[in-house]
């Protein structure tokens, strides 16, 4: 079961700094600036932030500490939507191609082909034993093989998904097109129970502070959802 605790109003500036048992809004401070190109999607890994840019089909890298860019850019798909850093690879998704490249990230390079999924991924996250692919074109999910990239399933979510999460049991899928979220089990990609009612237009979900947080785009909110 699921509660749905409260929205949270935000207005078009507020961000969200931190989920740390205590919800923290205020105005974002500049440390520093970083030249990249059209930046559609960045991720966190041990020492590098990686970066999908959008207007050339490229992944720069970033070091944490500079901030500075590190390497040449890395030429993937069409249209790049999202990017993860899991454990053995970097996962691109490609939303003008419908596929999704891995990089190496020992090695900067691109490996295998790129791999088919649904129609116009958006979001892409890893967990334990596989890799999850939110495709907007066709509202589904696909699961991949962490390892090797094999597509091992499909999912249908609800309309227009875009962004992932995994957390306190479930990966979470905002449904952008009909305002709700979707719980899929980890370990088969089955769906547990009914789709969750949010705010408008979800967009971004985060799992933290025994929560599951969705940034609803359209009413300015934020919805917290006690799992």
């Amino acid at each position: 079961m699921h509660e749905l605790n409260e929205r949270l109003p935000l207005n078009r500036c507020t961000v969200a700094l931190r989920i740390s048992g205590l919800f923290q809004t205020g105005k974002p401070f500049l440390r520093d600036r970083c030249a990249v190109n059209a930046s559609e999607a960045q991720s966190l890994g041990k020492q590098l932030v990686w970066v999908a840019n959008v207007n050339d089909n490229t992944v720069n890298r970033i070091d944490r500490a500079s901030p500075a860019v590190v390497g040449s850019p890395i030429g993937v798909g069409s249209k790049l939507s999202g990017v993860f850093v899991g454990r053995r690879f970097v996962w691109v998704a490609n939303n003008g191609d419908d596929t999704v490249t891995r990089i190496d990230p020992s090695t900067a390079e691109v490996v295998g082909d790129p791999i088919a999924v649904g129609s116009k991924p958006r979001g892409v996250i890893e967990t334990t034993n596989f890799a999850w692919v939110a495709n907007s074109g066709d509202g589904t999910v696909t699961r991949l093989d962490r390892k090797t990239g094999k597509v091992v399933g499909t999912t249908k979510v609800g309309l227009n998904p875009r962004q992932l999460a995994f957390g306190n049991g479930f990966v979470w899928v905002t449904n952008n097109g009909d305002n709700t979220v979707t719980r899929l089990d980890p370990n088969t990609g089955r769906i547990i129970g009914s789709p969750i009612p949010v705010g408008q237009k979800p967009l971004g979900i985060a799992s933290g502070a025994g929560a599951v947080w969705v940034a609803n785009h359209a009413d300015h909110s934020i919805t917290r959802i006690q799992p």
